[in-house]
């Protein structure tokens, strides 16, 4: 008779970063479709306080599931939540740009 089986935590996967492309953004845009939610990122060189021509350059593009999309949205209010406990200062939504 065998040992009765015991809930295994499973193995973190390894990860491979040599690869890893690194890049800073100040600005998303968030939009989707049924079946995927696009997140993309750039760089804003201006603070916005006034309707500049100059335009924002988006550098990068995130296309997930919906279902990875809500796994990630659980791990970044997990990440909030630690920065808040750790005490540090209290995160604000940016204001939005005057019409």
């Amino acid at each position: 008779m065998s040992p009765p089986s015991q809930a295994l935590s499973p193995t973190p996967p390894i990860l491979d970063l040599q690869a890893m492309n690194i890049t800073y953004s100040n600005y998303f845009r968030v939009s989707g479709s049924n079946e995927e939610l696009i997140l993309d990122f750039g760089v804003d060189g201006h603070f916005r306080t006034d309707h500049q021509s100059e335009p924002i350059h988006m550098t990068q593009r995130l296309v997930l599931s919906w279902n990875n999309a809500q796994r990630l949205l659980i791990a970044l209010q997990q990440m909030l939540q630690q920065h808040h406990n750790a005490g540090n200062p209290n995160i604000h939504p940016p204001q939005k740009e005057q019409e």
